[in-house]
């Protein structure tokens, strides 16, 4: 009997310093644990809320 596969998704963000760094090591950080099934594109969005802040990239994923 094969042992069930459990997936994980994870929603990764980063506003500061070197952005897409972040994200690409954080990505590799996490390949550590599993099979990276899936990376989306990455997407620049406006920061919210009181606070003036730099935009943000983000990027989803999906880990097995």
């Amino acid at each position: 009997m094969d042992t069930p596969t459990t997936t994980y998704f994870f929603l990764l963000g980063s506003n500061q310093g070197l952005r897409l760094g972040f994200l690409q090591e954080a990505i590799g950080r996490l390949k550590l644990l599993g099979t990276v099934n899936k990376v989306s594109s990455i997407y620049q969005t406006a920061a919210w809320g009181p606070i003036q802040q730099p935009d943000y990239l983000n990027v989803a994923l999906e880990l097995a």
